[in-house]
């Protein structure tokens, strides 16, 4: 079960020929997962290059199979995505994007002219479910109270800078995960502290060298880094 982001992709956000070459052939005999804070648009790019059996998108509230169906979703719904773009804008958050299913949409101009995978969409009147809300200002207290209020999970990347608003986790997205494959035996490849719950759900979970501090405080396994094929080398050297 793989993160992408600094974890399978390295500094310049590429799978390496090497890393994929191990992949296509652990593939023949092992199940092979995608867990990411990603969406299914956001993810097309990687799996040209390589496919895997299962998706497990947008923090662990959908999964997508080898066909790209998709055959779980846990989204917030209208209503609650509503009040907490309100909310946050009360707050003077401005920058917020919004998924839900087909990529970011944001009312923010400055933040499209900058980023091309965004899409404009006025969130004053925003009536969809979401599979997660991200804002990049940096006031965590705000979003932490919110998600409190609304049985939320909140998630601050440091490594991309960005907070998010989920109603799961990658861990959560492991425990379905289990329901399709009970006898999997599950190892988990992570970095940063969204990918906490996934690496503790996991039979073993497996943390780069480039990961985040505070995941050197748990009993997890170390590999390389995400630019030294990290990822490849540990399930070579184990034998899958």
């Amino acid at each position: 079960m793989l993160d992408l982001d600094d974890t399978l992709l390295n500094n310049k956000g590429i799978i390496t020929n090497y890393t994929i070459a191990v992949l296509n052939d652990i593939a023949k005999r092992h199940l092979i997962v995608f867990n990411t804070a990603r969406s299914f648009v956001a993810t097309k790019d990687i799996c040209k290059l390589f496919k895997p059996h299962y998706q497990i998108l947008n923090g662990g509230n959908t999964i997508y199979n080898f066909k790209d169906e998709l055959i779980y979703e846990k989204p917030i719904d209208a209503n609650t995505t509503n009040y907490l773009i309100k909310k946050l804008k009360e707050n003077h958050i401005n920058t917020i994007l919004v998924e839900s299913g087909d990529g970011f949409v944001t009312d923010d101009l400055a933040y499209l002219a900058k980023h091309n995978y965004a899409k404009y969409a006025n969130l004053e009147t925003y009536k969809t479910k979401s599979y997660k809300i991200v804002y990049h200002d940096d006031f965590k207290t705000i979003g932490l109270k919110l998600a409190n209020k609304l049985n939320l999970d909140f998630t601050t990347y440091i490594n991309t800078n960005i907070n998010k608003f989920c109603p799961t986790t990658k861990g959560n997205g492991v425990q379905e995960f289990r329901k399709l494959f009970p006898n999997e035996k599950i190892i988990a490849f992570g970095d940063d502290l969204g990918d906490l719950d996934m690496l503790k759900e996991a039979d073993i979970g497996v943390i780069m060298a480039n990961s985040h501090h505070e995941l050197f405080n748990y009993n997890f396994v170390v590999t390389l880094s995400n630019d030294e094929n990290g990822v490849a080398n540990y399930l070579k050297k184990e034998g899958f």
